[in-house]
This record gives structure tokens, C-alpha cells and sequence, in this order.
């Protein structure tokens, strides 16, 4: 019986072959649980955003109708109150989170609405609900400026 003092070059290839095609399927499950993880921190600053407006509600009576999620740092009332000094923003620079105010009347100058949509771009595969708020869903509405995207999760008042 010969002595082999090594693996032949076929030996290697096919464990060298194998642990790339590992790596490479390693590597797109860690992209993706990355993808879905943030789609849940988007999902989370999203229910915290439509918690800010519930309180407002609740003391105002009316949701505001105009509000900038993406821009503004607080949330405040006409009379001055305070209801949040730290609104989320999404973590991807070049998405945002929109608020359209919808159910809006104008009453001696002063416009109330009575019900919102919240809306976010996600990056992963999840299935979230597009709400409806009268006309508007999430999907008819852009959450980012370059590219445009399209939303696609979202939570309303109703």
C-alpha cells in the first residue's frame, strides 16, 4: 500500500467549493435577518409615533394636520404642550416615515382631523397591512426622496 502524504488538488476543490457555497448561503440569511430586524424597528417607531398621537387626541381632541415625522423633533400642540421631544426617524437616511392627516375639517380657522395614516418603506419580506384612511393608503404615498420609494407598512388611527 502506497503512503499519501496529502490531499490531492480534486480533495481540496471539493472542500474548498463547499465552504464557499456555506459562506455564501451564511452570508444572505445574515442579509436578510438584517433586513427584517430593521423592518421591525421601523414597525416599533411606528406604533411609538401613533402613541405620541393618541395622546395628542386624547387632550386636544383632534389629530394635527400638519406633521412631519421625518423632519420635525417634537410633536406640539397649539397651546404649547409638549407630547414628544424625540420622534423616531427611520435608521436608512434616504427613507422616512410620513404622516397624512385625513377626516379634516376647518372650523372658525383652525383645521382638526380627525383620523391619520403612518406610513414607512420596509426592506425585507415580511408582510405588513398597507391601512386605509379614507382615500389614502400607504402604498399611494412616497417614503423617500432618493430613490423615490414607495411605502409599504404602515399604521392608521382606525
Amino acid at each position: 500500500m502506497p503512503y499519501s502524504r496529502g490531499f490531492t488538488i480534486l480533495e481540496l476543490l471539493v472542500v474548498i467549493s463547499i465552504m464557499i457555497l456555506l459562506s455564501v448561503l451564511g452570508l444572505s440569511v445574515y442579509g436578510n435577518a438584517q433586513k427584517n430586524n430593521r423592518d421591525q424597528a421601523r414597525l416599533l417607531d411606528l406604533n411609538t409615533i401613533s402613541q405620541y398621537l393618541e395622546l395628542y387626541r386624547h387632550d386636544q381632541l383632534y389629530y394635527p394636520q400638519n406633521f412631519n415625522p421625518s423632519i420635525d423633533n417634537q410633536l406640539q400642540a397649539p397651546d404649547g404642550r409638549v407630547y414628544s421631544d424625540d420622534i423616531p426617524k427611520d435608521v436608512d437616511a434616504n427613507r422616512k416615515y410620513v404622516y397624512s392627516a385625513a377626516d379634516c375639517v376647518t372650523v372658525g380657522g383652525q383645521t382638526k382631523c380627525y383620523s391619520y395614516i403612518l406610513c414607512a418603506k420596509q426592506e425585507g419580506g415580511m408582510t405588513f397591512t398597507d391601512p386605509l384612511v379614507g382615500s389614502v393608503k400607504c402604498s399611494d404615498l412616497t417614503c423617500g426622496s432618493s430613490p423615490a420609494y414607495t411605502c409599504t407598512m404602515g399604521v392608521s388611527s382606525d
